[in-house]
């Protein structure tokens, strides 16, 4: 395991979104500053994910969806979708 992999990710203003969920994808409503976010479907799984409650790494949050033994593809897509949601606001890495 990488030390990529010990990172944990939460939603901490997980109460100032809404979400909408679609086959397609998902949209969020930031009732903090009024904007919106359309995330594809794996973005929408990992954020729904944390915006529960939930903080988690990259390695759990891949089991999790797959419900198997995540392989190294999984959790590089994972962790993809976590860099992009921290880079929207969305999500925090946690320190400490």
């Amino acid at each position: 395991m990488t030390a990529e992999l010990d990172i944990a990710w939460r939603c901490s203003r997980r109460g100032e979104f809404y979400l909408k969920s679609w086959q397609d994808g998902m949209v969020v409503f930031n009732a903090a500053d009024g904007h919106l976010q359309c995330l594809s479907p794996v973005y929408g799984q990992v954020f729904e994910l944390l915006a529960s409650g939930q903080v988690k790494s990259s390695f759990e949050l891949a089991s999790e969806l797959l419900a198997e033994s995540a392989a190294p593809e999984d959790v590089e897509l994972v962790e993809n979708a976590l860099n992009a949601l921290a880079s929207s606001n969305l999500i925090e890495r946690v320190t400490g």
